[in-house]
């Protein structure tokens, strides 16, 4: 039976997570034994099942012994030289910017840990790199890397294509591609594995790929996607017709059940309006009902115009600012400043677009509210899913319908949110388009 002590984790790491975390999950258990033995790993678990530390745990053990063993003369013998070991690849920026927060809170506590034991340790440096980072802070990446780098594809991308870029990225051992979902069923997808690819050339040896999501199916499929293919004379000489053959990726489902409780409501039928302006008061009125006696609710809506006018008819209709918005169109410093008020208690309610979809840490969340359809069985699971983000608590969600039209559209997808039942992924294939427009740069 695999434990945390027989994984042979370094006695800080493990001292450190028994300390913060108490038992490990079920889903953490076996990627980190899949990942210890340096296989390719997907990782297929619910929102709240530990997932990040599942992924991030054994890069992080390999890297500090990496880095402890470069200090006695073995290790400087073997030659180190600085660059990113772990690269950290997730579809938004303002999902990068949780990661690393995340990422250096674990580090600091790791420090703590090391200094509190009196154990030599070497301690982990972290970074992130989007559009949104400084040309000063990006100069400095370069002269001085950091160990672990969080950042989006078409970051990479641009890295990858510079020489002092790919020189740093040459180091990288270990890639975690997170909300993997979101990117295999679309050409930025068929982009990114370009990315990972030339990634392995410029390494000059293998990188040992990590996927994580919380909706993925089939697994199979999405397994594939992670791993690429290889020539087939890295399989002791098999020919294949095509010359190449799909890399083996270990799959790690989650044992754990999520719960969900989904239900599905309208505003007051009977209420007729009398002007414009009185045809959003059911709605209003719907959503204060259904928020009564939480203390931080996600309300969800299909587009920025919506999110906008409802979040000020809002706090117009109860009279004080009870609810911000949260959008792609917001600046990364407005976005930061509406999850910390969440996450602080000093905001009731955020109404977003999708770009709180994908587990951004606000802190708890009593409620999501989804106005109208979610389009999709995986969205409104991953919407939900940020209620009760904790590990065995039950992710609460109302579904509220502004037309009856709606509605049968609507009873399904309800029905496959509880049961978990999402739609398939389809990995575009033979996408020429993306290899014509960005091979070009590719360095020979």
């Amino acid at each position: 039976m695999t434990t945390l002590k027989s994984l042979s984790f370094h006695p800080v790491v493990s001292e450190w997570f028994s300390e913060s975390f108490g038992e490990p999950t079920d889903v953490q258990l076996q990627a980190w034994s899949a990942a210890m033995d340096g296989r390719h790993t997907l990782i297929a678990a619910p929102t709240g099942s530990g997932k990040t530390l599942a992924a991030l745990l054994p890069c992080l053990d390999k890297l500090v012994r990496a880095k402890l063993e470069k200090s006695d003369e073995a290790g400087a013998a073997a030659g180190w030289h600085p660059g990113v070991r772990i690269l950290y690849i997730t579809p938004l920026r303002a999902l990068n910017n949780d990661i690393l927060h995340h990422v250096a809170r674990f580090t600091e506590e790791l420090d703590g840990r090391a200094a509190r034991s009196g154990r030599p340790w070497p301690g982990v440096r972290c970074a992130v790199r989007t559009g949104d980072t400084s040309s000063a802070a990006r100069a400095s990446m370069l002269k001085r890397p950091p160990d672990v780098l969080v950042t989006t594809p078409e970051s990479l991308y641009i890295l990858l294509t510079s020489q002092k870029g790919s020189a740093m990225l040459g180091t990288v051992r270990h890639v975690i591609v997170d909300e993997i979902h979101d990117m295999a069923a679309d050409k930025r997808g068929s982009h990114l594995t370009l990315s990972l690819e030339r990634l392995e050339w410029v390494c000059r040896r293998p990188v040992q790929r990590i996927g994580v999501s919380a909706t993925q199916k089939p697994l199979e499929r999405v397994a594939r996607f992670l791993g690429g293919w290889e020539p087939s004379g890295e399989r002791g000489g098999t020919e294949h017709p095509l010359g190449y053959f799909p890399r083996a990726v270990t799959v790690v489902e989650s044992a754990m059940e999520k719960a969900l409780s989904v239900s599905v409501t309208m505003p007051d039928p009977s209420r007729v309006a009398s002007s414009r302006e009185q045809v959003w008061l059911p709605l209003l009125d719907r959503i204060v009902e259904l928020m009564e006696g939480c203390r931080s609710v996600l309300l969800f809506v299909g587009s920025r115009r919506l999110c906008e006018r409802l979040c000020l008819r809002l706090n117009d209709h109860v009279g004080y600012e009870m609810s911000r918005t949260h959008h792609g169109s917001m600046s990364r410093e407005r976005r930061l400043e509406v999850e910390r008020l969440l996450k602080a208690g000093e905001l009731r309610c955020i109404v977003a677009t999708s770009s709180l979809e994908l587990g951004i840490d606000v802190g708890h969340v009593d409620l999501v509210i989804q106005i109208d359809s979610p389009i999709s069985a995986a969205s409104g699971i991953q919407r939900i899913g940020r209620a009760g983000h904790a590990v065995g608590e039950t992710s609460r969600g109302v579904i509220l319908s502004r037309q009856k039209g709606n509605l049968p559209e609507i009873a399904v997808l309800s029905r496959q949110i509880a049961a978990r039942d999402i739609e398939e992924i389809r990995v575009p294939r033979q996408a020429m388009d993306v290899l014509s427009s960005k091979s070009w740069r590719w360095r020979q």
